[in-house]
């Protein structure tokens, strides 16, 4: 998965996994047995979930920002990013 986000608030989470839900379907009508999605630590409530449905870490990066700002690698923002 290269990008994907849902929009924050009560919901959140229930939508980010319905949008892994929908990643996993299309990724098995596609035959794929492997699906990838590049996820900030910083974005504290999407980490554990990932855990949960059974990803695991198999590449770490590190993302740098002028100015120190939080951009949106923050909690609270429901977001895969790979940067690969």
């Amino acid at each position: 998965m290269k990008f994907g986000v849902v929009r924050g608030g009560p919901s959140a989470e229930r939508d980010f996994n319905r949008l892994l839900d929908a990643c996993e379907a299309f990724a098995a009508t596609k035959g794929l047995s492997r699906l990838e999605a590049g996820v900030n630590l910083a974005h504290q409530e999407v980490y554990p979930i990932m855990i949960a449905r059974g990803f695991r870490t198999d590449l770490q990066g590190v993302a740098m920002q002028s100015g120190n700002e939080a951009g949106y690698h923050r909690p609270g923002v429901y977001l895969i990013d790979d940067w690969r």
